[in-house]
């Protein structure tokens, strides 16, 4: 992993180092609001933040599964939420991620733990993984591990049938009638940054089914730009 950059903490950062920073590092996945009205480049998630999670989120504990720099973590902390994990197993965005942690002063535990062992030593209220499922090679194994060190909640954003990189090429209708089957899709080898896909019924199938592991499942459509997407909020 490339050496951390360890700048002042957020409130001795003038706007000048500030914009620096900025300029010398490529922030580029999750907009985030800094200091000095700045922000990093990036997709706003505050739509998905303002879906996912209640006003007041007092005393709980999250764990992020794929975190990126955090911005879902800062959200949880600003509703009341004490204890905040994020694990990152990309070294550049949980550099990124450590910067912007002393930028502000303080924050989130950043590692690059592997989430199943974290799992098996300790239990979340909230547990989040977005837009992550798809990119794992054991993605119905992730589910259960999640759910079980969920205490209140697992969250998941994910891509259905719909999605565009696996509907390509179907006729059209094809996609949405496949969204109200319960199967997995498996995208092309040359796509490489997707690899599995859910239907809702599926999704519902496995965690409730197979293995009763959460009590109610709420789908919600994802504000993100990309088309199929959709947010499971699991209760336990």
């Amino acid at each position: 992993m490339s050496p951390e950059v360890q700048p002042a903490p957020g409130p001795r950062m003038t706007q000048a180092e500030l914009e620096s920073l900025l300029a010398r590092e490529k922030f580029v996945y999750q907009r985030m609001a800094l200091p000095h009205g700045l922000a990093t480049r990036g997709e706003d998630r505050t739509a998905t933040a303002n879906v996912i999670f209640p006003a007041r989120m007092d005393g709980r504990s999250v764990l992020d599964v794929g975190c990126c720099y955090g911005f879902f973590l800062y959200e949880a902390q600003k509703r009341g939420a004490t204890r905040l994990v994020g694990l990152e197993r990309n070294p550049e965005r949980l550099r990124h991620a450590r910067i912007l942690r002393d930028v502000y002063g303080g924050g989130p535990e950043l590692s690059d733990d592997d989430f199943e062992a974290v799992c098996a030593r300790d239990a979340f209220d909230d547990v989040l993984l977005l837009n992550v499922l798809h990119h794992l090679k054991e993605p119905v194994a992730a589910l259960r591990t999640l759910a079980r060190a969920a205490k209140r909640r697992l969250v998941v954003e994910f891509p259905t049938p719909a999605d565009p990189k696996f509907a390509e090429g179907l006729l059209p209708g094809v996609a949405a009638a496949l969204t109200r089957l319960p199967l997995i899709g498996v995208s092309s080898l040359a796509e490489n940054d997707q690899t599995f896909l859910f239907s809702k019924a599926a999704f519902e199938r496995v965690l409730t089914e197979h293995e009763q592991l959460v009590s109610k499942i709420t789908f919600l459509a994802s504000p993100k730009k990309e088309k199929g997407r959709v947010i499971a909020i699991c209760e336990k």
